[in-house]
Formats: structure tokens, sequence, C-alpha cells
């Protein structure tokens, strides 16, 4: 079965294998491997209580800032926003494993 798209459009199958899928998927599981990191180690050093309120303080942030995101994405300069959105996680990537301490007691 032959499934055709507009122009410019890509399909599933010439996604596999090309650097488009690789440039989506890269940002896409550093950032859900980010948050399962440090969810777990609030897990493992704080409890079930404490992992739940840093999963709310790891997704309220995003849920706030999503509607005025679209906002700006359907503006004069969706490019722009674009390159801002996927800017934004870098230095929280590089920053957070620096403010884990080494030795904690559990509390």
């Amino acid at each position: 079965m032959d499934i055709e798209c507009e122009p410019g459009c890509v399909g599933a199958a010439q996604l596999i294998g090309s650097p488009r899928l690789i440039a989506y998927l890269g940002p896409v599981i550093s950032e859900w491997a980010l948050w399962c990191g440090i969810l777990v180690y609030a897990y493992e050093h704080s409890g079930k209580t404490v992992a739940g309120l840093v999963s709310i303080g790891l997704f309220l942030p995003g849920a706030l800032i999503a509607p005025l995101a679209g906002a700006a994405a359907d503006g004069p300069c969706p490019n722009r926003v674009l390159a801002l959105v996927y800017a934004g996680p870098r230095p929280r990537r590089w920053i957070t494993p620096a403010n884990v301490p080494r030795h904690v007691s559990r509390v």
C-alpha cells in the first residue's frame, strides 16, 4: 500500500534511519533520561512522597509555559521560538548533575 502525502511531507518509512529521526529522538530521549534519573534519585534518597513532589516540580513549569509558547509559536517568528525551545533544556542538563551531592544521607 503506497501512502501519498503533501509535498514536503515526510512519511514514516522515510524517517527510519534518517538524520531527521535522530535529530528528533536525541533531545527527546535525553530529556526523558534526565527526568527518570532525577525521579529515581529522589525516590531512593527521600521516598515516594518527595519523588511525587519532584515529579510535580518537573512537570508544572512546562504545563504553565505551554499555552504561552504555543501562542508565540503561532506568531510571526516561529523559527525563533523553536530555537529557544531546543536551546532551553541544555543548560539544565549541564547544571543538574553538578548540583547533585555525592554523599547524601537518607532522611
